[in-house]
């Protein structure tokens, strides 16, 4: 009887590989977008359109660090932190610092600029932060959030599950 024990936990341990552990699949680069539903609370195509923020995720599995880049056309900010992944797909991010590549207020206010400042991004990413996996693993997307005067959710995607 505790040859059959020991014989059954060999066969379900060796079953259960590393690389299907949630934090490897969903570890690996991530390219998307901030998806903006609204700008100032106006969802017209025009202002959506020049608020465009690009973004690349990278999920390291070494540490469980994440690295977030976001690109707009005026402004660079990148949030560094701590990862974890739930079974049924659900990643949440704690951010840990932040740096930004913003042009200098004097430049700001002579063109006119209106930025997502620092203190927005720390707000929106300054507590756990979550994205949900798509079942063919191919997608991140974000819940709803404010960024700033933008309102949307983060949707990243790659081209080759893991």
């Amino acid at each position: 009887m505790r040859f059959a024990w020991i014989l059954a936990l060999g066969v379900a341990l060796a079953g259960c590989r590393a690389s299907d552990s949630p934090i490897t699949r969903a570890a690996g680069s991530w390219q998307g977008q901030f998806q903006i539903d609204a700008v100032d609370g106006k969802a017209d195509a025009a202002s959506i359109k020049s608020e465009e923020l690009d973004a690349n995720l990278e999920l390291y599995v070494t540490g469980d660090k994440f690295e977030l880049d976001a690109t707009a056309r005026h402004q660079k900010f990148s949030v560094i932190g701590k990862w974890t992944a739930a079974p049924g797909g659900r990643i949440t991010m704690t951010a840990d610092s932040y740096t930004f590549d913003n042009p200098t207020d004097e430049d700001q206010r002579a063109l006119g600029l209106r930025l997502i400042s620092p203190d927005q991004v720390r707000a929106t990413f300054g507590h756990a932060f979550v994205l949900d996996e798509s079942p063919d693993r191919r997608r991140l997307t974000g819940l709803v959030v404010t960024l700033g005067r933008l309102e949307g959710r983060f949707e990243f995607s790659r081209p080759i599950p893991k």
